[in-house]
């Protein structure tokens, strides 16, 4: 990888929102795999990223200006954790 975990996350952040609040299609799922590179890390990479994943939405969702830009932020959050837990599973990791 040539990128740091903050850098990808941040470019994902840019190009992703889930189309539908509580839902992640296959799509949106393949995007955030392939942007966060989940296929080329091992177990411990994945779970350093999903805690950067957590710290980085936590903080954009404190910051927003809105109640409803604190949603979306946690939607991404949700759905961006939920592939790298199906990636940490299809390892044998606990999620």
């Amino acid at each position: 990888m040539e990128k740091t975990n903050y850098q990808l996350i941040t470019e994902l952040d840019k190009v992703f929102t889930p189309k539908d609040f509580g839902v992640i299609t296959n799509a949106e799922a393949g995007l955030v795999k392939c942007a966060l590179q989940l296929d080329a890390r091992d177990g411990m990479d994945l779970c350093n990223l999903r805690d950067m994943v957590v710290m980085y939405f936590h903080i954009k969702a404190l910051e927003s200006d809105t109640r409803r830009m604190a949603l979306t932020e946690s939607d991404k959050l949700s759905a961006i954790t939920y592939v790298i837990d199906c990636a940490k599973v299809d390892r044998g990791l606990e999620p």
